[in-house]
Protein backbone atom coordinates (compact mmCIF):
# COMPACT_ATOMS: atom_id res chain seq x y z
CA UNK A 1 0.00 0.00 0.00
CA UNK A 2 2.76 2.71 0.70
CA UNK A 3 5.03 1.62 -2.13
CA UNK A 4 1.53 2.45 -4.52
CA UNK A 5 0.53 5.50 -2.51
CA UNK A 6 4.15 6.86 -3.44
CA UNK A 7 4.25 6.05 -6.69
CA UNK A 8 0.99 7.48 -7.69
CA UNK A 9 1.65 11.01 -6.06
CA UNK A 10 4.50 10.68 -7.95
CA UNK A 11 3.06 9.96 -11.25
CA UNK A 12 0.97 13.15 -10.44
CA UNK A 13 3.49 15.46 -9.59
CA UNK A 14 5.50 14.37 -12.68
CA UNK A 15 2.45 14.43 -15.18
CA UNK A 16 1.44 17.96 -13.48
CA UNK A 17 4.62 20.03 -13.82
CA UNK A 18 6.19 21.44 -16.91
CA UNK A 19 9.17 19.81 -18.53
CA UNK A 20 12.44 20.50 -17.14
CA UNK A 21 14.51 22.80 -18.89
CA UNK A 22 17.62 21.75 -18.34
CA UNK A 23 18.00 17.86 -18.02
CA UNK A 24 19.38 15.69 -20.14
CA UNK A 25 18.20 11.40 -20.93
CA UNK A 26 20.68 8.90 -21.92
CA UNK A 27 19.18 5.76 -23.02
CA UNK A 28 22.68 3.22 -22.95
CA UNK A 29 22.95 0.49 -24.84
CA UNK A 30 24.28 -3.10 -23.40
CA UNK A 31 28.01 -2.15 -24.03
CA UNK A 32 30.69 -0.60 -21.63
CA UNK A 33 31.97 1.77 -24.39
CA UNK A 34 28.58 3.61 -24.64
CA UNK A 35 27.96 4.05 -20.60
CA UNK A 36 31.55 5.61 -20.67
CA UNK A 37 30.60 7.82 -22.97
CA UNK A 38 27.19 8.58 -21.32
CA UNK A 39 29.02 9.24 -18.19
CA UNK A 40 31.39 11.76 -19.64
CA UNK A 41 29.10 13.70 -20.89
CA UNK A 42 26.82 14.13 -17.93
CA UNK A 43 29.62 14.63 -16.35
CA UNK A 44 29.85 17.82 -18.04
CA UNK A 45 26.67 19.40 -19.01
CA UNK A 46 25.84 21.31 -16.54
CA UNK A 47 22.57 20.14 -16.28
CA UNK A 48 20.31 17.01 -14.47
CA UNK A 49 20.98 14.20 -16.01
CA UNK A 50 19.07 10.98 -16.02
CA UNK A 51 20.82 7.85 -17.24
CA UNK A 52 18.78 4.49 -18.01
CA UNK A 53 20.61 1.60 -18.54
CA UNK A 54 19.61 -1.21 -20.70
CA UNK A 55 17.12 -3.52 -19.19
CA UNK A 56 19.56 -7.01 -17.28
CA UNK A 57 22.48 -5.57 -19.14
CA UNK A 58 26.14 -6.29 -17.22
CA UNK A 59 28.20 -3.74 -17.71
CA UNK A 60 31.78 -4.49 -16.69
CA UNK A 61 33.33 -0.83 -15.92
CA UNK A 62 36.93 -0.35 -17.53
CA UNK A 63 37.52 2.67 -14.99
CA UNK A 64 35.26 3.97 -11.91
CA UNK A 65 31.89 5.61 -12.65
CA UNK A 66 32.90 8.75 -11.00
CA UNK A 67 30.15 11.11 -10.62
CA UNK A 68 31.04 14.78 -10.22
CA UNK A 69 29.99 17.95 -9.15
CA UNK A 70 28.19 19.24 -12.41
CA UNK A 71 27.61 22.47 -10.87
CA UNK A 72 25.34 20.96 -8.36
CA UNK A 73 23.16 18.92 -10.64
CA UNK A 74 22.44 15.37 -9.71
CA UNK A 75 22.65 12.54 -11.55
CA UNK A 76 19.93 9.57 -11.65
CA UNK A 77 20.46 6.20 -12.95
CA UNK A 78 17.61 3.88 -13.84
CA UNK A 79 19.48 0.48 -13.80
CA UNK A 80 16.30 -1.61 -14.37
CA UNK A 81 18.18 -4.81 -13.61
CA UNK A 82 21.78 -4.14 -14.56
CA UNK A 83 24.45 -5.27 -13.14
CA UNK A 84 27.41 -2.75 -12.77
CA UNK A 85 30.90 -4.72 -12.58
CA UNK A 86 34.34 -3.19 -10.76
CA UNK A 87 36.20 -6.71 -12.31
CA UNK A 88 38.11 -7.08 -9.07
CA UNK A 89 40.40 -4.43 -9.96
CA UNK A 90 38.44 -1.10 -9.20
CA UNK A 91 35.61 0.98 -7.32
CA UNK A 92 32.40 0.99 -8.97
CA UNK A 93 31.32 4.04 -8.36
CA UNK A 94 33.07 7.12 -6.63
CA UNK A 95 30.54 10.21 -5.19
CA UNK A 96 32.82 13.17 -5.54
CA UNK A 97 32.16 15.94 -2.57
CA UNK A 98 29.64 18.08 -3.73
CA UNK A 99 28.27 15.56 -6.81
CA UNK A 100 24.60 13.85 -6.13
CA UNK A 101 23.80 10.19 -6.88
CA UNK A 102 20.37 8.28 -7.41
CA UNK A 103 20.73 4.95 -8.11
CA UNK A 104 17.49 2.61 -8.47
CA UNK A 105 16.99 -1.53 -9.34
CA UNK A 106 20.56 -2.60 -9.78
CA UNK A 107 23.45 -4.46 -8.58
CA UNK A 108 26.66 -3.44 -8.06
CA UNK A 109 29.30 -6.45 -7.45
CA UNK A 110 32.95 -7.16 -8.28
CA UNK A 111 34.54 -3.90 -7.08
CA UNK A 112 38.43 -3.93 -5.59
CA UNK A 113 40.65 -1.21 -3.99
CA UNK A 114 43.67 -0.54 -2.33
CA UNK A 115 42.20 2.43 -0.45
CA UNK A 116 38.72 2.64 0.98
CA UNK A 117 34.93 1.58 -0.59
CA UNK A 118 34.98 -1.45 -2.56
CA UNK A 119 31.94 -1.19 -4.30
CA UNK A 120 30.75 2.69 -3.32
CA UNK A 121 33.09 5.40 -1.76
CA UNK A 122 30.62 8.53 -1.26
CA UNK A 123 32.11 11.55 -0.28
CA UNK A 124 28.59 13.84 -1.67
CA UNK A 125 24.95 12.71 -1.62
CA UNK A 126 24.27 9.20 -1.97
CA UNK A 127 20.41 7.44 -2.63
CA UNK A 128 20.23 3.85 -3.29
CA UNK A 129 16.82 2.16 -3.78
CA UNK A 130 16.69 -1.64 -4.73
CA UNK A 131 20.59 -1.95 -4.53
CA UNK A 132 22.53 -4.99 -4.45
CA UNK A 133 25.85 -4.42 -3.90
CA UNK A 134 27.51 -7.33 -3.30
CA UNK A 135 30.82 -9.51 -4.18
CA UNK A 136 33.82 -6.81 -3.20
CA UNK A 137 36.36 -5.90 -1.28
CA UNK A 138 38.85 -3.15 0.46
CA UNK A 139 41.97 -5.15 1.17
CA UNK A 140 43.66 -2.86 2.59
CA UNK A 141 41.19 0.02 3.40
CA UNK A 142 37.77 0.88 4.79
CA UNK A 143 34.48 -0.04 3.50
CA UNK A 144 34.11 -3.31 1.76
CA UNK A 145 30.77 -2.47 0.04
CA UNK A 146 30.16 1.33 0.91
CA UNK A 147 32.59 3.62 2.42
CA UNK A 148 30.97 6.80 3.27
CA UNK A 149 31.94 10.09 4.78
CA UNK A 150 29.25 12.26 3.03
CA UNK A 151 25.38 11.64 3.41
CA UNK A 152 23.80 8.26 2.35
CA UNK A 153 20.88 6.55 2.36
CA UNK A 154 19.97 2.92 1.57
CA UNK A 155 16.11 2.19 0.71
CA UNK A 156 14.82 -1.38 0.34
CA UNK A 157 18.31 -1.97 -0.42
CA UNK A 158 20.62 -5.33 0.27
CA UNK A 159 24.74 -4.84 1.28
CA UNK A 160 26.14 -8.80 1.01
CA UNK A 161 29.08 -10.72 1.24
CA UNK A 162 31.97 -8.08 0.68
CA UNK A 163 34.80 -7.53 2.52
CA UNK A 164 37.01 -5.44 4.27
CA UNK A 165 40.51 -6.35 5.76
CA UNK A 166 40.21 -3.62 8.41
CA UNK A 167 37.03 -2.26 9.31
CA UNK A 168 33.30 -1.80 8.10
CA UNK A 169 33.21 -5.19 6.11
CA UNK A 170 29.64 -4.42 4.36
CA UNK A 171 29.22 -0.35 5.73
CA UNK A 172 32.00 1.80 6.75
CA UNK A 173 30.60 5.04 7.83
CA UNK A 174 33.57 7.68 8.77
CA UNK A 175 34.04 10.85 10.08
CA UNK A 176 31.83 13.07 8.84
CA UNK A 177 29.49 10.43 7.64
CA UNK A 178 25.30 11.11 7.68
CA UNK A 179 24.28 6.90 7.07
CA UNK A 180 20.51 6.36 6.68
CA UNK A 181 19.26 2.75 6.31
CA UNK A 182 15.62 2.21 5.47
CA UNK A 183 13.66 -1.41 5.25
CA UNK A 184 17.09 -3.09 4.18
CA UNK A 185 19.30 -5.67 5.28
CA UNK A 186 23.52 -6.07 5.58
CA UNK A 187 23.96 -9.73 5.92
CA UNK A 188 27.05 -11.75 5.13
CA UNK A 189 29.90 -9.49 5.69
CA UNK A 190 33.75 -9.50 6.83
CA UNK A 191 35.75 -7.40 8.18
CA UNK A 192 38.56 -6.57 11.34
CA UNK A 193 36.49 -3.86 13.43
CA UNK A 194 32.17 -4.18 12.68
CA UNK A 195 31.65 -6.93 10.08
CA UNK A 196 28.24 -5.64 8.77
CA UNK A 197 28.92 -1.77 9.94
CA UNK A 198 31.19 0.05 11.68
CA UNK A 199 29.96 3.77 12.38
CA UNK A 200 32.29 6.21 13.48
CA UNK A 201 29.95 9.43 12.94
CA UNK A 202 26.01 9.38 12.53
CA UNK A 203 23.94 6.31 11.71
CA UNK A 204 20.45 5.86 11.71
CA UNK A 205 18.30 2.34 10.97
CA UNK A 206 15.06 1.68 10.92
CA UNK A 207 13.22 -1.34 9.88
CA UNK A 208 16.20 -3.11 8.74
CA UNK A 209 17.86 -6.74 9.49
CA UNK A 210 21.85 -7.66 10.01
CA UNK A 211 22.41 -11.25 9.82
CA UNK A 212 25.57 -13.99 9.11
CA UNK A 213 28.19 -10.56 9.58
CA UNK A 214 31.64 -11.32 11.01
CA UNK A 215 34.53 -9.47 12.83
CA UNK A 216 36.84 -9.58 15.37
CA UNK A 217 35.02 -7.13 17.32
CA UNK A 218 31.67 -5.94 16.66
CA UNK A 219 30.76 -9.12 14.43
CA UNK A 220 26.95 -6.82 13.27
CA UNK A 221 27.67 -3.59 14.33
CA UNK A 222 30.34 -1.43 15.77
CA UNK A 223 29.79 1.71 17.20
CA UNK A 224 33.10 3.47 17.50
CA UNK A 225 33.64 6.38 20.52
CA UNK A 226 32.39 9.37 18.47
CA UNK A 227 29.42 7.27 17.02
CA UNK A 228 26.02 8.48 17.48
CA UNK A 229 23.76 5.37 16.62
CA UNK A 230 19.47 5.12 16.20
CA UNK A 231 18.34 1.34 15.82
CA UNK A 232 14.60 1.55 15.42
CA UNK A 233 12.42 -1.80 14.72
CA UNK A 234 16.03 -3.62 14.11
CA UNK A 235 16.82 -7.10 13.92
CA UNK A 236 20.66 -8.10 14.62
CA UNK A 237 20.84 -12.08 14.43
CA UNK A 238 23.73 -14.82 14.24
CA UNK A 239 26.39 -12.51 14.09
CA UNK A 240 30.16 -13.66 15.02
CA UNK A 241 33.61 -12.55 16.59
CA UNK A 242 36.65 -14.27 16.81
CA UNK A 243 37.86 -11.84 19.52
CA UNK A 244 37.05 -12.40 23.14
CA UNK A 245 34.11 -10.29 24.41
CA UNK A 246 33.79 -8.10 21.38
CA UNK A 247 29.72 -8.37 21.17
CA UNK A 248 28.93 -10.30 18.24
CA UNK A 249 25.65 -8.64 17.51
CA UNK A 250 25.94 -5.00 18.74
CA UNK A 251 29.66 -3.98 20.44
CA UNK A 252 28.72 -0.44 21.26
CA UNK A 253 31.81 1.92 22.45
CA UNK A 254 30.12 5.44 21.75
CA UNK A 255 25.91 6.57 22.04
CA UNK A 256 23.50 4.01 21.47
CA UNK A 257 19.74 4.79 21.14
CA UNK A 258 17.49 1.75 20.42
CA UNK A 259 14.28 0.92 20.22
CA UNK A 260 11.42 -2.08 19.32
CA UNK A 261 14.44 -4.07 18.31
CA UNK A 262 15.95 -7.84 18.52
CA UNK A 263 19.50 -8.63 19.20
CA UNK A 264 19.58 -12.74 19.26
CA UNK A 265 21.08 -15.70 18.47
CA UNK A 266 25.14 -15.22 19.11
CA UNK A 267 27.36 -18.00 20.01
CA UNK A 268 28.25 -17.92 24.26
CA UNK A 269 30.40 -16.63 25.06
CA UNK A 270 30.73 -13.85 22.54
CA UNK A 271 27.59 -13.14 23.26
CA UNK A 272 24.29 -10.41 21.56
CA UNK A 273 26.03 -7.26 22.91
CA UNK A 274 29.13 -5.96 24.21
CA UNK A 275 28.93 -1.79 25.99
CA UNK A 276 31.09 0.41 26.99
CA UNK A 277 29.56 3.49 26.12
CA UNK A 278 26.16 4.79 26.64
CA UNK A 279 22.66 2.93 25.99
CA UNK A 280 19.68 4.35 25.82
CA UNK A 281 16.16 2.49 25.00
CA UNK A 282 12.87 4.38 25.41
CA UNK A 283 10.96 1.37 24.69
CA UNK A 284 11.10 -2.23 24.95
CA UNK A 285 13.90 -4.27 23.34
CA UNK A 286 14.88 -7.99 23.39
CA UNK A 287 18.67 -8.43 23.61
CA UNK A 288 18.28 -12.77 24.26
CA UNK A 289 21.37 -13.14 26.89
CA UNK A 290 20.76 -9.99 28.73
CA UNK A 291 24.20 -8.84 28.06
CA UNK A 292 23.56 -5.16 27.57
CA UNK A 293 20.67 -4.28 30.64
CA UNK A 294 19.43 -1.31 30.14
CA UNK A 295 15.76 0.34 30.80
CA UNK A 296 13.14 -1.89 28.90
CA UNK A 297 15.26 -4.56 27.52
CA UNK A 298 14.00 -8.04 28.46
CA UNK A 299 15.51 -11.46 27.63
CA UNK A 300 14.20 -15.10 25.68
CA UNK A 301 14.66 -16.93 22.51
CA UNK A 302 13.10 -14.83 19.68
CA UNK A 303 12.32 -17.65 17.90
CA UNK A 304 13.20 -15.95 14.56
CA UNK A 305 12.97 -18.44 11.42
CA UNK A 306 15.69 -18.47 8.27
CA UNK A 307 16.05 -15.75 5.93
CA UNK A 308 13.43 -15.05 3.61
CA UNK A 309 12.15 -12.05 1.44
CA UNK A 310 13.86 -9.60 -0.76
CA UNK A 311 15.91 -7.72 1.30
CA UNK A 312 16.11 -10.82 3.14
CA UNK A 313 14.15 -10.64 6.56
CA UNK A 314 14.24 -13.04 9.66
CA UNK A 315 10.02 -13.83 10.39
CA UNK A 316 9.29 -14.40 14.21
CA UNK A 317 7.66 -17.52 14.38
CA UNK A 318 4.63 -18.67 16.16
CA UNK A 319 4.81 -18.07 19.89
CA UNK A 320 7.73 -15.42 19.79
CA UNK A 321 8.08 -13.33 22.50
CA UNK A 322 8.67 -10.84 20.14
CA UNK A 323 5.47 -10.81 18.53
CA UNK A 324 3.02 -7.85 20.03
CA UNK A 325 5.89 -7.06 22.49
CA UNK A 326 7.32 -3.33 21.49
CA UNK A 327 5.15 -0.19 21.82
CA UNK A 328 3.12 1.79 19.37
CA UNK A 329 4.17 4.81 19.64
CA UNK A 330 7.91 4.35 18.60
CA UNK A 331 6.65 1.74 16.03
CA UNK A 332 8.08 2.53 12.70
CA UNK A 333 4.91 2.57 11.38
CA UNK A 334 5.60 -0.09 8.21
CA UNK A 335 8.12 -3.06 8.31
CA UNK A 336 10.45 -4.07 6.02
CA UNK A 337 8.74 -5.42 3.63
CA UNK A 338 6.27 -2.53 3.45
CA UNK A 339 3.04 -3.99 5.35
CA UNK A 340 1.62 -1.58 7.86
CA UNK A 341 2.14 -1.40 11.56
CA UNK A 342 1.08 -2.83 14.13
CA UNK A 343 -0.96 -5.35 13.55
CA UNK A 344 -2.43 -8.52 15.86
CA UNK A 345 0.40 -10.91 15.41
CA UNK A 346 -1.00 -12.99 18.05
CA UNK A 347 -4.72 -12.79 17.60
CA UNK A 348 -5.50 -11.66 20.62
CA UNK A 349 -8.15 -9.24 19.89
CA UNK A 350 -5.12 -6.17 20.11
CA UNK A 351 -2.35 -4.33 17.34
CA UNK A 352 0.62 -3.97 18.66
CA UNK A 353 3.81 -3.83 17.01
CA UNK A 354 6.19 -6.30 17.05
CA UNK A 355 9.89 -6.06 17.87
CA UNK A 356 12.39 -6.38 15.03
CA UNK A 357 11.92 -5.70 11.38
CA UNK A 358 9.22 -8.11 10.32
CA UNK A 359 5.28 -7.18 11.76
CA UNK A 360 3.81 -10.61 12.35
CA UNK A 361 0.06 -10.70 10.80
CA UNK A 362 0.51 -7.65 8.81
CA UNK A 363 -0.38 -7.60 4.88
CA UNK A 364 0.76 -5.84 1.76
CA UNK A 365 -1.53 -4.47 -1.32
CA UNK A 366 -4.18 -6.83 -1.49
CA UNK A 367 -6.92 -6.62 -4.58
CA UNK A 368 -9.63 -5.27 -2.93
CA UNK A 369 -7.51 -2.40 -1.75
CA UNK A 370 -6.31 -1.60 -5.02
CA UNK A 371 -9.73 -1.96 -6.66
CA UNK A 372 -11.14 0.87 -3.99
CA UNK A 373 -7.89 3.39 -4.66
CA UNK A 374 -8.72 3.18 -8.94
CA UNK A 375 -11.16 5.86 -8.67
CA UNK A 376 -8.43 7.91 -6.71
CA UNK A 377 -5.44 7.25 -9.55
CA UNK A 378 -7.96 8.01 -12.15
CA UNK A 379 -9.31 11.35 -9.87
CA UNK A 380 -5.07 12.09 -9.54
CA UNK A 381 -5.02 11.60 -13.40
CA UNK A 382 -7.58 13.95 -14.64
CA UNK A 383 -6.04 16.75 -12.20
CA UNK A 384 -2.76 16.38 -13.90
CA UNK A 385 -4.22 16.60 -17.28
CA UNK A 386 -5.76 19.50 -16.41
CA UNK A 387 -2.79 21.03 -14.38
CA UNK A 388 -1.70 24.43 -15.17
CA UNK A 389 1.92 25.25 -16.46
CA UNK A 390 2.58 27.26 -13.51
CA UNK A 391 6.12 25.61 -11.52
CA UNK A 392 5.71 22.86 -9.76
CA UNK A 393 8.66 21.96 -7.01
CA UNK A 394 10.40 18.89 -8.42
CA UNK A 395 9.91 15.71 -6.51
CA UNK A 396 13.83 14.34 -5.78
CA UNK A 397 13.73 10.76 -5.25
CA UNK A 398 14.63 9.41 -1.83
CA UNK A 399 15.26 13.28 -0.17
CA UNK A 400 12.33 13.02 2.23
CA UNK A 401 12.80 12.97 5.80
CA UNK A 402 11.68 9.69 7.75
CA UNK A 403 10.40 9.78 11.75
CA UNK A 404 9.41 7.51 13.73
CA UNK A 405 7.47 9.42 16.56
CA UNK A 406 9.48 11.37 17.73
CA UNK A 407 12.89 9.53 15.95
CA UNK A 408 14.86 12.58 13.67
CA UNK A 409 16.42 11.20 10.52
CA UNK A 410 19.75 11.94 12.32
CA UNK A 411 21.15 12.74 15.56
Amino acid sequence: MRDLLRFTFLVAALAARPPAAHAETFNVACSATALATAIATANANGEEDFVWLAPACTYPLAATWVVQPDAGNPLRVHGRGATIGGQDARTVFLVNAGATLYLQDAILRDGATTGNGGAIRNLGTLTLERVTVTESAAPQGYGGGLYNTGTARLERSTVAGNTSSVQGGGIDNATAGRLTLVDSTVSGNTGLYGGGIRNGASATLFNSTLFGNGAFIGGGILNDPAGKLGLVNVTVSANAISGGNGGAGIRNEGDLRIDNSIVANHDAPYRDCFNSGTIFGLTGNLIEDGSCPFTGAFTGDPKLGNPSGSPQFLEPLAGSPAIDAGQNPACAGFDQRGARRPADGNKDGFSICDLGAYEKGACGLIGIEGFLLLPFVRWLRSRARVASAASVPRSRLGSGTLHAEGWPLHW
